[in-house]
């Protein structure tokens, strides 16, 4: 009996980043990366829901120049606090990336 050989490939590479809305916002901003490692976000959406979450999605997608097919709500998704997992970037960009959009007061 001969032994199979194998062919090994890389997985998906991500992050998983938990989200904070603050819906009603004037503007879509990071308002916080707090110690945590939770990002607070504020949504010019009223909804925290179905229209909230493509505009996380969007705006998300904008600041981390990833395409939105990347970026996937996995919990959460009809409350303010979401789990969210982004693929095509690791956590060194993505940290990088959020804290240039930092907005601060």
């Amino acid at each position: 009996m001969s032994q199979r050989k194998f062919h090994l490939h890389d997985g998906k590479h991500g992050i998983a980043l938990a989200v904070r809305l603050k819906s009603g916002s004037a503007a879509n901003v990071i308002h916080a990366l707090l110690e945590d490692g939770t990002v607070e976000i504020g949504l010019f959406s009223k909804s925290v829901d179905n229209d909230g979450n493509k505009e996380l999605v969007k705006f998300l997608s904008s600041v981390l120049d990833i395409p939105t097919g990347k970026i996937e709500i996995i919990g959460g998704q009809s409350g303010n606090n979401k789990l969210l997992t982004i693929m095509g970037i690791d956590m060194d960009e993505a940290q990088q990336r959020l804290q240039a959009n930092l907005h601060i007061k």
